[in-house]
């Protein structure tokens, strides 16, 4: 695959960008660089999981809100889930991870079940992402293995710690 043939990404001087077409544009969707929070570009891994990732997402261009990647990098809740696929779980992000859950089933050829999700944003997929990264299989998947279950529970203890943090100070601002 050459990088200029990835859906949606153009490339400028071997750094990518969002390049929605006229329909996504028409849709609120807007260009912009593929960068980081530290201001580095993208790969062309990245940009491909990117644009994979919105692709799934957005499917015929329509859009869950306006700008598509700024959806990406902002702290937009949702769930971050992890789903059960033989010896390998994916770790992803969605609104409805019970419907994501469905929409993989016909991709995969061994049964998938949803394992855990909890509320988060996509900054915490990519935290995760990080600390499993010795586990990484291919794209979003990583061995489901002791460690990766380990990781995955202390996943779950910081979002019930961080969601009870915050109903305590909710109780406190009323």
């Amino acid at each position: 695959m050459t990088k200029d043939r990835i859906p949606y990404i153009s490339w400028r001087n071997g750094r990518p960008r969002f390049n929605p077409g006229v329909s996504l544009r028409a849709a609120g969707h807007k260009s912009c660089d593929l960068r980081h929070d530290d201001g580095s570009w993208y790969s062309f891994k990245e940009a491909d999981e990117w644009s994979r990732r919105f692709g799934a997402e957005h499917g015929k261009g329509t859009p869950s809100n306006g700008n598509a990647y700024a959806a990406w990098r902002s702290p937009v809740h949702g769930f971050v889930y992890f789903l059960w696929a033989g010896s390998s779980m994916k770790i992803g992000f969605a609104t409805n991870p019970w419907t994501r859950a469905s929409q993989l089933l016909t991709g995969i050829g061994e049964p998938i079940r949803l394992y855990v999700a909890f509320p988060g944003t996509r900054k915490d997929e990519v935290r995760l992402h990080r600390r499993l990264q010795a586990q990484h299989v291919q794209g979003e998947w990583f061995r489901a293995n002791e460690y990766t279950l380990e990781v995955v529970h202390m996943a779950m203890k910081e979002a019930e710690q961080l969601d009870q943090a915050n109903a305590r100070s909710n109780r406190e601002q009323i």
